[in-house]
């Protein structure tokens, strides 16, 4: 089972990023493997932001590179570290991408789904919580 193949997940999000301009986004996106312990979280959504008072749509995009520490499963929980570029827009505001650093903590599997917290910097401090399918010997 451990020698199986990763295969690229679907992984579900809602972050909330505290900044100037206060954000809560969801999005959906993909966490496709490139090694053992290396994962590329790419994701897209929108929400809303804070700007001056007013509520204005949001979007946002990420394309994060995660280390995992524990990538075979061998403790039910797991921490990762990551890093990338998120992409920020409101619907007044032309967008900005900046350097993200994030840290995850993965729990137990449930029905198939690893839910995540996450915290870190890019655009902002963030926090996230996340949905990813889990794979039965892989992270």
């Amino acid at each position: 089972g451990a020698q199986a193949r990763p295969v690229t997940r679907p992984e579900l999000r809602v972050d909330a990023t505290s900044a100037h301009v206060s954000r809560l986004e969801g999005s959906l996106g993909a966490v496709v493997p490139m090694g053992i312990y290396a994962r590329l979280a790419l994701s897209a959504g929108g929400g809303v932001a804070r700007v001056e008072g007013e509520s204005r749509r949001a979007a946002r995009a990420d394309a994060i590179a995660r280390f995992e520490l524990d990538p075979l499963r061998q403790r039910a929980r797991s921490v990762y570290l990551g890093g990338g570029v998120t992409y920020f827009a409101t619907e007044k505001e032309r967008g900005r991408g900046y350097l993200a650093l994030v840290a995850g903590w993965e729990l137990k599997t449930r029905a198939g789904w690893v839910p995540t917290i996450e915290a870190g910097l890019g655009g902002g401090a963030r926090l996230g919580v996340t949905l990813k399918r889990g794979m039965e010997s892989w992270r």
